[in-house]
């Protein structure tokens, strides 16, 4: 017959025991909460909204032309970060156009996404009042090299509103977006990218 002290002694190991698990399952409960906090938020804290991507592709007039734009919403703004390759030495216009297609040689893109009807200009510098939402300035090709852009402006979105550029596409013009009206004097539109939803 099992003597008390052996029954307390098995009583202590397993309770021991069973107290160690329920630390041990709490513990990776909490690991795997954190994680998915983390994910959620950008390097600098901020948290992440919505993400999409827009692979860029060259019209006839530039088909060399490739690229790949990730874009991330978070409570600090969108952020917009594109590598190209092939895109020909110079300034090339580079904008958000209102369409939902790069058809028809970039055609079917529209002009640029301009919800509010306002004039032409450089987003970045001058806000939504003074250009059209879509107005990103110029991107700095090389025929020899890598391209690489970044941009983050506050108020453009991927999360329905007003200025939400979702399934809207990027379009790369042949000249410099001279900041003129109507629309800047860029030129033919040389490469298309839509923009879609992660």
């Amino acid at each position: 017959m099992q003597s008390t002290r052996d029954r307390q002694s098995w009583f202590v190991k397993y309770g021991i025991l069973a107290l160690l698990i329920t630390m041990l399952i709490t513990l990776v409960s909490c690991v795997g909460s954190n994680k998915t906090t983390v994910e959620n938020r950008d390097s600098r804290g901020a948290k992440i909204l919505a993400t999409a991507q827009a692979t860029i592709a060259g019209t006839s007039l530039a088909p060399a032309i490739s690229g790949n734009i990730s874009l991330e919403e978070t409570t600090a703004g969108l952020g917009m970060r594109g590598t190209f390759e092939n895109v020909p030495a110079g300034m090339h216009g580079f904008h958000i156009h209102e369409g939902e297609s790069c058809a028809e040689e970039g055609k079917a893109a529209g002009g640029h996404f301009n919800p509010r009807g306002v004039v032409h200009g450089h987003l970045p510098s001058t806000g939504f009042e003074n250009a059209h939402a879509g107005d990103l300035g110029n991107l700095q090709g090389s025929a020899k090299a890598t391209t690489e852009w970044a941009l983050e402006i506050s108020g453009l979105t991927l999360t329905p509103g007003e200025f939400s550029v979702a399934n809207r596409p990027f379009i790369v013009h042949a000249d410099p977006d001279d900041l003129s009206q109507p629309t800047g004097n860029a030129g033919a539109r040389i490469a298309c990218g839509m923009i879609t939803l992660q």
